[in-house]
């Protein structure tokens, strides 16, 4: 048998690598009810195919798990394309910039390997989107998106991109999903009762049940308070992790008054994101 050629020992040792670092996850061990909502983007995906380019959206309000569950899918499939590409946050990209340049950047970076110097301005960095992803089979995460022209402006579309590539779109707003033409769009559900309670135990004991009875009714109030976000049962679990009956008290009372200010912001976000009549109607209805 002859002995694999050095690009061939190459391209194995590639794959090799991706499949381990998607394995090597950076995303929370602890997460409650991930699997079916990945089966189902997987589904949507339809991975299986490499007749052109598949383009998905994940929507519902912040603190809901939208990035969390992205995470978490990406590192079951990156390893299934050429380059993966995660976005964080582009609405605050174009808060800092109002330019596409940085996102545009880090698209060239992490899908084949174009340094920053090499890209002196958005006209360079789209030509070479257009020009030189069509060739790749990429997976691209674009994270937090609240106008649809941020999308236009960083200029990836289904034609830049080579066959089998996929495209996920985050937003708390279903209708850039929808004007910009997603294939699909899936909308994140709120935890249910056991899912719910299961990961504030995790955060708050340590474990996936109540490990003492004397918090077992200060628990419960707490999970009425959260209604299923992810977000509020993660940072009110960690808070009162280790704490006693007396803190746990003073704590429900204090959020009665004042909710916590990590779930706040995840929420000011949210309502910061509405038009000025939508947000006008939302707090006559609050």
């Amino acid at each position: 048998m002859s002995r694999p050629q050095s690009a061939e020992i190459k391209m194995i040792v590639q794959t090799i690598m991706k499949i381990l670092e998607c394995k090597s996850s950076c995303v929370s061990e602890d997460l409650v009810a991930i699997n079916f909502p990945i089966e189902a983007l997987q589904n949507h995906l339809h991975l299986d195919s490499v007749d052109g380019v598949r383009a998905i959206g994940i929507c519902r309000m912040g603190g809901i798990g939208k990035t969390t569950l992205s995470m978490a899918l990406c590192e079951q499939i990156c390893h299934q394309f050429s380059a993966s590409c995660i976005i964080e946050d582009v609405a605050k990209k174009f808060r800092l910039h109002d330019d596409p340049l940085d996102a545009q950047k880090q698209i060239l970076l992490q899908t084949i390997g174009i340094k920053d110097h090499q890209i002196c301005n958005c006209y360079r960095a789209t030509n070479l989107i257009q020009s030189r992803l069509r060739h790749e089979r990429v997976l691209l995460i674009l994270d937090n998106v609240d106008q649809v022209e941020q999308l236009e402006k960083i200029a990836v579309h289904h034609e830049c991109l080579g066959v089998g590539s996929r495209i996920i779109i985050i937003s708390r707003d279903e209708h850039i999903l929808k004007e910009y033409g997603m294939d699909v769009v899936y909308k994140v559900s709120i935890l249910d009762w056991n899912e719910a309670h299961m990961l504030f135990c995790l955060k708050a004991f340590k474990d996936e049940k109540i490990i003492m009875r004397n918090y077992e009714s200060l628990a419960y109030e707490i999970l009425d308070y959260a209604n299923g976000l992810a977000l509020a049962i993660k940072v009110l679990g960690s808070f009162l992790f280790g704490r006693n009956v007396i803190e746990w008290k003073s704590a429900l009372t204090r959020l009665r008054e004042s909710p916590d200010n990590d779930v706040i912001d995840v929420l000011q976000l949210s309502f910061d994101g509405l038009k000025e009549t939508e947000k006008e109607i939302f707090l006559d209805i609050a």
